[in-house]
């Protein structure tokens, strides 16, 4: 949606006319459901691609049973290349890769054997160092000029026993330093980014007397540079399929959803409308209310995304998880902090409210001068482009708080 200018608008009004406009406005919103996204995770036998694989798809240990979900072991169980599946997209594929230099998969073979063609980025983990055969594999990628990144996994471990060793004198940020000096000793570029993965985002271990707290932040780094190195609507397909662990991650989804604002207020002006009483013009509500939707099912701060934080974190017989989110929220954030079946009420009287900003037209060029012309659809479509604006900066407020409470809480119950 970043080449959503007037010029392209208008040529879709050019091309079919204000009574098909509506629905190739909505071909575009959802063509991210139609693009497929595949991603390959290799790596030598007990690296973590398992884990990996669940955790980029937002499973948890206690979704095991369910059969999408990768199957973890301590030997290699990856005899054949084998695909996983994002649970609302079956589009968008996460590919685990058996190891490279073996007798089956010999280097010089493993490129063609693993379809290296139909990928469009990849990850190449190891659980302590990379080996003259990670070397190997990610020059066969290079030549397909597609995106790579390098990942360690099981560094929470390392750095428990580096705290178990070392005592009084554990340095998480030396620790740090040291994995990744040890990561590069066989890569050919020593400046090449290694990503330290973790089971969780973060840790608080015994080193000696005190109690030290170790952030992973690459969990979510690398999921944003995998995000980063696709183009156009692969992009938009796979930031639509992630889960909004860390506030980037909130940034990433807001920025997408906002892209799609002014086909949604064209389609909003172009549709068929419900009148509402005492009002000049008329909104499609049907519209605003499913993209209000879409955004909190997106944020994770829908009915059964906050029913789940809520018994994630608070502890039994007390319930502050809503009523903490809730007291820290101001104007429309608190407003549109409502269950589903009060929404549409909601969007009702915050389009009520933006009727008083018709004149808003003349500095909304994209729908003012595409559809300008026809009897009310420009009102129409600037007061749902306020309106979409309103109710995303609300639900990126209710998200990004959500998050603070789940840390905060952890925090406080785990002490």
């Amino acid at each position: 949606f970043e080449n959503t200018d007037t010029e392209d608008l208008k040529s879709l009004v050019v091309r079919y006319g204000i009574d098909e406009l509506k629905g190739k406005l909505n071909e575009r919103l959802e063509s991210h459901k139609k693009t497929p996204v595949n991603i390959a995770v290799t790596g030598m036998s007990g690296s973590g691609k398992s884990s990996l694989i669940n955790r980029m798809r937002g499973f948890k240990p206690k979704d095991r049973k369910m059969s999408i979900y990768a199957k973890v072991g301590v030997t290699e169980t990856t005899t054949d290349r084998r695909s996983y599946e994002f649970p609302d997209n079956k589009l968008i594929k996460i590919w685990d890769l058996p190891g490279a230099e073996t007798e089956r998969f010999p280097i010089n073979k493993y490129a063609k054997v693993m379809k290296f063609e139909e990928y469009d980025a990849f990850v190449i983990l190891t659980k302590d160092r990379f080996y003259q055969t990670d070397v190997k594999v990610a020059k066969a990628v290079k030549e397909t000029n597609k995106p790579f990144f390098f990942a360690r996994t099981k560094t929470d471990s390392t750095m428990e026993e580096a705290a178990a060793d070392e005592s009084e004198m554990f340095n998480p940020k030396e620790t740090e330093d040291l994995i990744k000096q040890n990561c590069l000793e066989r890569l050919d570029d020593k400046n090449q980014d290694v990503f330290l993965l973790a089971k969780t985002n973060s840790i608080t271990i015994k080193a000696g007397a005190r109690t030290e707290t170790v952030e992973f932040p690459d969990n979510d780094r690398l999921k944003e540079q995998i995000i980063n190195s696709l183009e156009s609507i692969q992009r938009t397909a796979l930031i639509f399929n992630m889960t909004c662990a860390s506030k980037k991650l909130i940034e990433m989804k807001v920025e997408e959803l906002s892209r799609r604002i002014n086909w949604l207020a064209c389609a909003s002006a172009a549709g068929g409308a419900i009148p509402i009483p005492g009002m000049s013009a008329l909104i499609e509500i049907p519209l605003l209310v499913g993209e209000a939707m879409f955004q909190r099912k997106q944020l994770q701060i829908d009915d059964d995304d906050m029913k789940r934080n809520a018994a994630k974190v608070d502890v039994e017989g007390k319930v502050t998880f809503i009523a903490n989110v809730k007291g820290k929220l101001r104007g429309s954030a608190l407003v549109f902090f409502t269950s589903a079946a009060s929404l549409s009420g909601i969007i009702v009287s915050q389009v009520v409210a933006t009727e008083a900003v018709e004149s808003s037209i003349k500095i909304i060029p994209v729908i003012g001068q595409v559809l300008g012309s026809v009897a009310g659809a420009a009102i129409a479509g600037s007061m749902s482009y306020h309106t979409l604006h309103k109710m995303l900066d609300a639900h990126r407020e209710i998200a990004e708080t959500s998050l603070d409470v789940i840390i905060e809480e952890a925090k406080m119950n785990f002490n």
